[in-house]
């Protein structure tokens, strides 16, 4: 019923869930492969982090304008230095932003 559901998307839990599934939702849209794109052709492919390896994946440098970044809040990395980032994995490595989630 509504008050189940809005107990759970008030607690902690239930935002984080419902941020998470507002950003995987925008890595979808055209705005996002088209920021992503920009990126990589920035970086000519080459990793940010090592210089070394190709540049497969966009790294957040800040959420503070998650869905609405600019390009200097965005760096190209390969997979391995995307995982020194987020050791234990993004979504246990990611702060939520709780001025986001409304």
């Amino acid at each position: 019923d509504w008050a189940r559901r809005k107990e759970r998307f008030d607690s902690p839990q239930g935002q984080k869930e419902y941020w998470w599934k507002r950003y995987d939702e925008y890595l979808a849209t055209p705005k996002w492969r088209s920021l992503r794109e920009k990126v990589l052709a920035r970086c000519k492919g080459v990793c940010e982090g090592c210089g070394d390896r190709p540049a497969v994946q966009v790294h957040h440098l800040t959420y503070d304008r998650v869905f609405d970044e600019m390009l200097f809040d965005l760096v190209a990395v390969c997979m391995e230095c995307h995982e020194r980032i987020h050791p234990h994995g993004v979504r246990l490595s990611v702060r939520v932003p709780v001025h986001e989630i409304r």
